[in-house]
């Protein structure tokens, strides 16, 4: 793998976040990581904001990005000390002054892999764009991550397969994190098993059901990768464009608002 990009978010999961990341590299080995802080523009959805508290806001945003940045530098030179190979990555550190919208495409499109957290109900709508321009405008998978995981990574990883687009993407994408691990596959109805994209794939079990409604659907993957005790859950992402996931409910959304577990996924 060559580029992966670290999207951060909340500075109090820093340590999961960045030990999470720890276990990819490894078992992906890219050649570079970005760590990419953006921050709270002032002016969305803030109207009443003063300009002296713009000012506060401005410089609280600044101590944010700031502490993240010193963990990050941290964690590079504790990384560094463990290497033994001489096989480490490039880190980089981006904090630019740009909306999530124009910049994530920009970075996004030249990363094989994106790395944020999971959404919250109390995510700004910055937050809220910052997963919408990660998903549907960069054409590249993503792995998030639920605040505060510090259980193991891509060991016991569920497939949930549903004959379309995206999951074929997803599932192709996903295949670097499969050797090693014991995969469980949920497999919707009588859908074909994509076996030219992932062949040598050794399966531990598999499950056939029957994914109805979006939220019964979501509430299945979930309940299954609960029963198979997995780490990672890997799926295809929105079927649908943008718009249409804002008007219709959908099982990807359902899931990464109920996860506690990573969800690998490409739209």
């Amino acid at each position: 793998m060559r580029r992966c990009l670290v999207i951060v978010g909340r500075p109090e999961n820093a340590e999961e976040m960045l030990n999470f990341v720890s276990g990819i590299a490894a078992r992906l080995q890219p050649d570079c990581i970005d760590f990419m802080a953006l921050r709270e523009p002032p002016g969305d959805g803030l109207s009443l904001l003063t300009e002296s508290s713009t000012v506060l806001l401005r410089e609280d945003q600044a101590d944010w990005a700031e502490a993240w940045r010193a963990r990050v530098n941290l964690w590079r030179q504790n990384l560094c000390q463990a290497v033994t190979d001489g096989i480490f990555p490039e880190i980089n550190w981006l904090a630019p002054e740009a909306k999530a919208d124009v910049i994530i495409p920009v970075f996004g499109r030249d990363a094989d892999l994106l790395i944020l957290n999971l959404p919250q109900e109390r995510d700004t709508e910055h937050q809220k764009q910052i997963l919408r321009s990660a998903v549907f405008e960069t054409g590249r998978p993503l792995l998030l991550v639920p605040d505060g995981w510090r259980g193991s990574c891509c060991d016991n990883i569920m497939l949930s397969w549903k004959q379309s687009d995206c999951a074929r993407r997803a599932f192709e994408a996903s295949r670097p994190l499969l050797a090693g691990a014991a995969v469980h596959v949920l497999v919707n109805g009588e859908d074909p098993w994509p076996y030219d994209i992932m062949p040598e794939v050794n399966v531990t079990d598999v499950r056939v059901v029957r994914l109805s409604s979006p939220t019964a659907a979501g509430a299945t993957i979930l309940g299954e990768a609960r029963r198979w005790q997995a780490d990672l859950i890997v799926m295809g992402g929105y079927k649908h464009a943008a718009l249409h996931n804002r008007l219709v409910s959908s099982t990807t959304g359902y899931v990464l608002h109920n996860s506690v577990l990573p969800v690998f996924l490409q739209h």
